[in-house]
């Protein structure tokens, strides 16, 4: 596979919850200002809303959550949180 010169790839795991909250509150918006494209997989509700695009498998099929989805599930988790 050729790659241009300053291509990369990172992988980061999202289970320690303090390293959690920096990736998604701090590290993807410094990649999505660089233009780079993220694929988080998580099973983390709180941080959806950061998401551009919410992906979802349900049954084995992959499924994008609209924006009605979305809200009902970050009012799931506030409720959870509270």
């Amino acid at each position: 596979m050729n790659r241009n010169k300053g291509d990369y790839h990172l992988v980061m795991a999202d289970q320690d919850p303090r390293f959690r909250h920096f990736f998604y509150q701090t590290i993807l918006p410094l990649l999505k200002q660089r233009g780079k494209t993220i694929i988080a997989i998580t099973h983390d509700d709180r941080y959806f809303n950061i998401a551009d695009r919410v992906i979802k498998m349900d049954n084995g099929q992959l499924i994008e959550l609209d924006d009605r989805e979305l809200d009902r599930a970050q009012q799931i988790v506030e409720q959870l949180i509270n």
